[in-house]
């Protein structure tokens, strides 16, 4: 039990409330209640409720107590301090750490949301013209342009799950990861289309395996790069290293498999 005063205001308010409210008895313990029950809310998530005396019907209370139980004395005291930590005003049941603060307005959000836009579609388009410069092959172009933007959605998806913020630094990473996503395909199909002589000594299963080697390794490079900032470095640093390193592991363990086997599926053909 423990007692909590409230203003003149809000203890009127609630006698208007209650007083036409109909007492039910519960016929376990024979205690009589209001039909209604106090509800406790945090971040539109109903956490408790608490049922509210007969006695208490039409009255304006300005120290009124809340009084609870539980099975073990140590739920009746958990219970207890979290709604007392719910009733300060500004005090929640958890802790906070600050890590990094950033202020920016709606109307420079919105001109930084359109400016990212237009930047992606202008580094596709660019990307994809060298590509096709370099390749002269629109069947190879499409695949390339098309899981970059699969693999930017799988970061994004991924991001999403694990909670993780996006903010500046981790749009930094994933522009990282997308880069080396397309480094990782161009490897590949030079392997396969550029070998010189290797193709009269190679089949495609094993330039495939020899850009895996290489792909494999570069990853694993950059991985041991990140992950100093993941464990050691906060805010900015954090949230770059940890794009960065998702992207990457996607990439070699989803994309450039399906990239491969997609361009072999078409040199098959």
């Amino acid at each position: 039990m423990f007692q909590i005063t409230i203003t003149e205001e809000s203890a009127q308010k609630f006698a208007d409330i209650t007083a036409p409210m109909k007492s039910l008895v519960n016929p376990n313990t024979g205690e009589s209640h209001l039909e209604s029950r106090i509800y406790f809310f945090l971040d539109d998530v109903e956490i408790t409720s608490l049922a509210i005396s007969s006695d208490l019907r039409g009255k304006a209370y300005l120290q009124p107590a809340i009084t609870g139980g539980g099975d073990l004395q140590e739920e009746a005291v958990s219970e207890k301090l979290k709604l007392q930590s719910i009733l300060r005003s500004g005090a929640l049941p958890t802790s906070l750490k600050m890590v990094k603060v950033d202020q920016i307005s709606p109307s420079l959000g919105a001109e930084f949301m359109n400016a990212a836009m237009l930047t992606a579609l202008i580094a596709i388009f660019a990307v994809s013209g060298v590509m096709f410069i370099r390749y002269r092959k629109i069947n190879i172009l499409v695949p390339m342009v098309v899981w970059s933007l699969i693999e930017l959605t799988l970061v994004l998806g991924a991001a999403a799950i694990i909670k993780w913020t996006i903010d500046l630094a981790s749009i930094a990473g994933i522009i990282a990861a997308i880069g080396t996503g397309t480094n990782d395909q161009v490897m590949i199909i030079d392997e396969i289309f550029m070998g010189g002589g290797k193709e009269k000594i190679y089949t495609l299963k094993q330039k495939v395996k020899r850009a895996f080697f290489i792909i494999f390794g570069a990853a694993a490079t950059i991985i041991a790069a990140m992950l100093p900032l993941m464990f050691i470095g906060i805010g900015v640093m954090k949230g770059f290293a940890i794009t960065t390193t998702l992207g990457v592991l996607i990439g070699v363990f989803i994309t450039r498999p399906a990239f491969a086997k997609l361009i072999e599926h078409i040199l098959d053909k």
